[in-house]
């Protein structure tokens, strides 16, 4: 599995995003893993992100690749997790990509983030997979160019990043939202 132990590049969409081992310094306390995973009795075989307000749990789909016709494709079956190696849970930052507007080309789920920009300082979604409930809560949100170099959240830290097209029906921007693990 790949870990960025020293800062690296990948792009998504045009956002040329550096993966650094280096947390930002205005951060809340560490977690343990063990403090924050609750585990649930019923198990479902696919994995799911609950943002908050939402009906219904979006399902998760993980690539294997950066390649962004693959990426797009995947983003017909919910929110992709990007192969960055780290799992929920555990040290490191997941970044989960989804559509938040679009042509119905885009698929059932084309506007399966369009109300992330809700989301607010110390609100909270949840992350279903195997036998595991995952509740991490934003910390902080960031809207920025698709060609800017942007620094995602690393370390010790289990963390989060929500990533999708900024503002509404077009591909302009990119709001990020990054949230922690909590107990």
């Amino acid at each position: 599995m790949w870990r960025a132990s020293a800062p690296s590049i990948m792009v998504l969409a045009g956002l040329a995003v550096v993966i650094s081992p280096q947390l930002p310094s205005a951060q809340l306390e560490p977690l343990h893993r063990e403090d924050a995973i609750e585990t649930v009795s019923e198990s479902d075989s696919q994995p799911t992100l609950q943002l908050e307000g939402d009906q219904a749990p979006l399902p998760l789909v993980y690539s294997d690749t950066f390649n962004e016709v693959s990426i797009q494709q995947l983003l017909h079956e919910g929110a992709v997790v990007l192969p960055l190696g780290y799992e929920f849970g555990e040290a490191g930052n997941t970044v989960i990509a989804a559509h938040s507007s679009g042509a119905m080309s885009f698929g059932p789920y084309r506007f399966a983030f369009s109300q992330l920009a809700e989301l607010e300082t110390g609100d909270t979604f949840i992350v279903r997979e195997d036998d595991n409930r995952y509740v991490y809560r934003v910390y902080a949100t960031d809207i920025v160019w698709p060609y800017e170099i942007d620094q995602l959240p690393s370390g010790q830290r289990s963390t989060v990043t929500l990533v999708t097209c900024w503002p509404l029906w077009t591909d302009y921007k990119r709001l990020l939202v990054h949230a922690e693990l909590v107990s």
